[in-house]
Formats: structure tokens, sequence, C-alpha cells
């Protein structure tokens, strides 16, 4: 599990028991993850990520980098997921969790085992078959 803060700095647990997961690490600056972010858009738009919580950790901010803040840059995008939590300055989420590119999906099943991972820009169809593949495990 991952403890930390959202934008508002309330408490944020994130990859807990529960239902399936697709745990994201995005980077404001990353340009995969600025592509990423409206596929992910489109895909919960159609119901293709319907069944798996989706929990996003903002990581790598930085003033000096561009398109910050992530938090304009996810409302902008019209991010559809509640559950964010901002990463440290020094990316100890994002290191938790064994992350080394962006973006970065970490996938768990409903007791919280780390069941698959992936790094940088996936399609489409890579992320909404590992949305059912999990869906299937709740």
């Amino acid at each position: 599990m991952l403890t930390g803060k959202n934008f508002s700095g309330k408490k944020v647990v994130i990859g807990g028991p529960g239902q399936p997961r697709m745990v994201i690490f995005l980077s404001h600056s990353c340009p995969h993850c600025q592509a990423e972010v409206p596929v992910i858009v489109k895909l919960s738009k159609q119901g293709k990520l319907d069944g798996v919580e989706i929990d996003t950790v903002t990581t790598n901010t930085s003033k000096t980098l561009p398109n910050y803040p992530p938090s304009k840059w996810l409302k902008r995008e019209n991010w559809p997921h509640p559950t964010i939590l901002a990463d440290d300055s020094q990316l100890r989420g994002f290191s938790a969790y064994g992350g080394q590119a962006f973006p970065y999906f970490v996938f768990l099943d409903p007791t919280g085992t780390v069941v698959g991972r992936a790094e940088g820009e996936l399609s489409a169809s890579s992320i909404a078959g590992a949305a059912k593949k999990l869906a299937a495990l709740g």
C-alpha cells in the first residue's frame, strides 16, 4: 500500500484490498504520459476500464519542468479517476512500486497483490486487455 496526499493535501491510500486495481504513475513532463492520458480518458468513457479501480500517482513533479502543475494538466484532460496521490520529491511511491520509466502501470488483484507491471506508452488495446483480465479477478 502507498499512503500520501492528494493535490488538496488530503490523505490518500492506494493499493489496499478491495477490487482489482490499475495504479498508473504519470509525470506531467513526460511526452509519453501526455499521449497516454487521453487514451485512458477515452477508454474510461467507453466503459473499457469498468470493474477496475484506477488509482493515479503523479510523480517526478517539478516547477522547472514543462506542463506544470500536474493538477491543472489532469483537469484540462478531464481525467475521470478521483483517486490521485501526489508523490514526494524523492519519488518514493514510484520507487516503492519498482518504477523505472514513465508512464508506469502496476496491476493489483483484489487482495492488493501485484499481478503485473508495464512501463512506457501502451496501446489502447493493451490497456483495455489488462483491465479486462483484472476485472475477471474481481
